[in-house]
């Protein structure tokens, strides 16, 4: 059994590389793959209950008059979700990084200090 898997494996040392090259591709895909299904499943659950919370908060935002929007704004801070009223144009330039969506409506000085000017 011994001679067999000698005779099986590469001799020279290209051989050996590109075996080791394609054992390490293999791994990473199907490391990767398990981790990205993972994933994936473990976070269904708080994207929905997000979203649902998300949806009922718009709506009564949407219902409110403008006087009480800040009173439930101020509400959905103490419960620990920020949520922000944009304008069309805010909305229409919405920006693609996290970073970016969470200086919507702040300070510049805060904009500075999380770039890491102040």
């Amino acid at each position: 059994m011994r001679d067999f898997i000698r005779r099986s494996l590469p001799q020279s040392v290209r051989g050996q590389l590109t075996a080791i090259i394609l054992i390490a591709v293999f791994v990473i895909m199907s490391t990767g793959s398990v981790i990205e299904s993972f994933t994936r499943n473990i976070d269904l659950p708080a994207i929905n209950d997000s979203v649902v919370r998300a949806s009922v908060i718009a709506g009564l935002l949407r219902e409110a008059p403008a006087e009480a929007r800040n009173e439930i704004l101020a509400a959905t801070a103490r419960a620990g979700l920020d949520f922000k009223i944009l304008s069309k144009e805010q909305i229409d330039g919405t920006p693609y990084s996290y970073v970016q969506w969470r200086n919507i409506g702040s300070s510049d000085s805060e904009k500075g200090r999380l770039r890491g000017d102040g």
